[in-house]
């Protein structure tokens, strides 16, 4: 019997196993025992660690904390050996290398990993703002960014990291049903979650194959607006407009000039 996030984990991935790909997970799924059981099983890890810390080195990370010397840019590692399945004999287990990491950007983040380099990477970069005053006495905004010193193994993860990020930008900043939709019923909070869930993966699926047909992603529709139309044609639709059956894009056309609620067949397909 595995811990939960554990069991999620390897019941998600099961379709890779023996593949020795790297799956990337965040703070929910990532442990020590997580990378342990995908080794097992012909997968690697790479995570971060918030709460899940058992057999993890969090003392001598927090000891970091305090000294002056560890400044941010830098990073400390400490390597363990466990069991996991080879790969040139799939049923032999032989001993792999499990990394902990410890990064200090603003705060100090811990991640583990099972492959991967902790040679220097590419900059950590972060846009910032800041408000001054010019000659005339006006205020105004200026962009700088910020470069901070960075493991190939954070880069690496971070790279993963975007794909999520961006889908829960867009379902929760920018569609934000949750903040929109206020309610104290539970099923009421599930459903718009899904629907948030469902809405921003049909969006994504028209832009990837918006791209794929016309090869370019020039005049895609904003998240805001496709998502008008989309309540657009939920509203004032009609059961034979449509469309059921073919490709939304499959005709080279403007979009502007499909026929039938096209919007609601991403809806159909992000479903099926």
């Amino acid at each position: 019997m595995y811990a939960f996030h554990i069991a999620i984990t390897l019941r998600l991935s099961e379709p890779w196993f023996g593949s020795f790909r790297t799956l990337i997970a965040d703070s929910a799924f990532a442990s020590v025992e997580t990378g342990e059981q995908l080794l097992r099983r012909g997968l690697y890890l790479e995570g971060c660690i918030k709460t899940a810390t058992r057999r993890y080195p969090t003392k001598f990370f927090k000891a970091l904390e305090n000294d002056p010397k560890f400044k941010r840019g830098n990073h400390r590692v400490c390597k363990t050996t466990v069991k996991g399945m080879n790969k040139d004999n799939r049923e032999e287990m032989i001993d792999h290398d499990m990394y902990a990491i410890c990064w200090k950007d603003k705060v100090m983040k811990n991640f583990v990993g099972t492959c991967g380099s902790t040679t220097k990477g590419q900059d950590h970069v972060v846009e910032r703002t800041r408000v001054y005053v010019d000659d005339d006495g006006f205020r105004k905004t200026a962009r700088c960014d910020k470069h901070t010193d960075c493991p190939t193994f954070v880069n690496e993860l971070f790279d993963g990291f975007n794909t999520v990020d961006v889908h829960d930008r867009y379902r929760q900043d920018i569609l934000g049903l949750e903040n929109h939709w206020e309610t104290h019923r539970w099923w009421h909070r599930v459903f718009s979650t899904v629907l948030g869930v469902i809405v921003t993966d049909a969006y994504f699926m028209y832009r990837m194959d918006y791209i794929a047909v016309f090869g370019s992603d020039d005049e895609i529709e904003s998240f805001e607006d496709w998502v008008g139309g989309l309540a657009s044609e939920l509203i004032f639709n009609h059961e034979d407009s449509i469309l059921t059956r073919g490709h939304p894009l499959d005709e080279k056309e403007e979009v502007s000039k499909l026929s039938g609620n096209y919007l609601i067949s991403y809806i159909i397909y992000a479903v099926s």
